[in-house]
């Protein structure tokens, strides 16, 4: 027997079939994921709260940075000049250093241009840390973002053997530029996936430290690092995410960032919780001060909406979406498999929830 709830999914069904002008059969045949959630949710209109139109949102879009986007542009090209004069410039702005370093990586991934410049420059440091940096984008690619249980042995085999190599030069692009903090980073991130000990985890975190103590995009990693799904647990996780942001409020999205993993992990119910709350209300302070302006902004918003949405603080989520705009290209959103559909959701929820905006 059809529940009430069915019998409005079916109308919306044959409506949007009608719309399209296509049978209801059709349309069933041919429905999308985003169909699918459209038709159990019911959008609301994202205009009467000021924001960009479900259609305008996208998970693919550009660097922000106008001269990040030139370069890659360039290296897509096969052009890898211009990479290294950028790299060569950052001086002591590990944060944007990190932001290119990983863009680049990840375009190196599918264009092979790096190598030519790691023959045309050997033992440049610049090309050898995006060369690690890459090799564990590539490592990560190869195992996919699905549960270990759902991970086949070959998809596993091509992850170690690809981390093996990442280690390897992770190491020669620490050796050849001592006091870049970049590719102990790296050395971070791949710690985890190498099942490293919390012993040696501590010595590469100690060494990341000693060159940029805040750095953000670290703290990120190791975060991951003392997850319950990877070498820590609940508590071991928490207790960094909070000592963390404790140090500077540069590092407070840190405690939102451990609630949403608890969320993944656990499936039980924390945004409503006087930890998630402390850690929401000291987020948005810091966006509400030179958060904004910082080169993390756009990441801290996204989380911030998730938790602000799943706290049911609906009326404070509809702002950070406003100050979104139309970029669902978070990591805060990719933990789905559609990025985009994750922020439309979300987003829904949030605006259907939140007090109607006046006229």
């Amino acid at each position: 027997m059809f529940t009430p709830r069915d019998i409005r999914i079916l109308y919306r069904m044959s409506r949007e079939a009608r719309r399209r002008g296509i049978s209801a059969a059709e349309f069933s045949d041919t429905m999308t994921d985003e169909d699918a959630l459209r038709l159990a949710m019911k959008p609301v209109d994202p205009a009467r709260w000021g924001l960009p139109p479900d259609d305008d949102i996208t998970a693919d879009v550009p660097p922000r940075d106008p001269r990040l986007a030139e370069v890659v542009a360039a290296a897509r090209k096969s052009q890898w000049e211009p990479a290294a004069a950028l790299l060569a410039g950052h001086g002591a702005d590990w944060e944007r250093r990190a932001v290119d370093v990983e863009t680049l990586a990840d375009v190196a991934v599918d264009v092979d241009w790096l190598e030519t410049w790691r023959a045309a420059r050997p033992g440049d440091p610049h090309a050898a840390t995006v060369h690690a940096r890459m090799l564990v984008t590539l490592a990560w690619k190869l195992r996919g973002a699905r549960l270990a249980r759902q991970t086949s042995a070959e998809q596993f085999a091509g992850f170690f053997r690809t981390l093996d190599a990442a280690e390897e030069a992770t190491t020669q692009a620490i050796d050849a530029a001592p006091d870049d903090p970049t590719p102990w980073w790296t050395m971070v991130t791949l710690a985890r996936g190498q099942q490293m000990s919390h012993d040696r985890f501590r010595r590469i975190w100690a060494g990341l430290l000693a060159r940029a103590p805040l750095h953000r995009y670290g703290h990120d990693q190791a975060l991951q690092y003392w997850c319950d799904k990877w070498a820590g647990t609940h508590e071991r996780m928490f207790d960094f995410a909070e000592a963390s942001a404790a140090k500077d409020p540069s590092l407070s999205s840190l405690p939102v960032q451990a609630c949403y993993e608890y969320v993944i992990r656990e499936e039980k119910p924390i945004w409503r919780s006087r930890r998630a709350r402390l850690a929401l209300d000291n987020l948005l302070d810091w966006l509400a001060g030179a958060g904004a302006g910082s080169i993390h902004e756009h990441h801290d918003r996204s989380i911030a909406a998730l938790g602000l949405t799943g706290a049911g603080r609906h009326d404070e989520a509809v702002e950070q979406f406003r100050l979104l705009g139309r970029r669902a290209d978070s990591w805060a959103w990719s933990y789905s498999t559609d990025a985009r559909l994750k922020f439309l959701t979300t987003r829904w929820d949030a605006c259907k929830k939140a007090r109607r905006p006046s006229r």
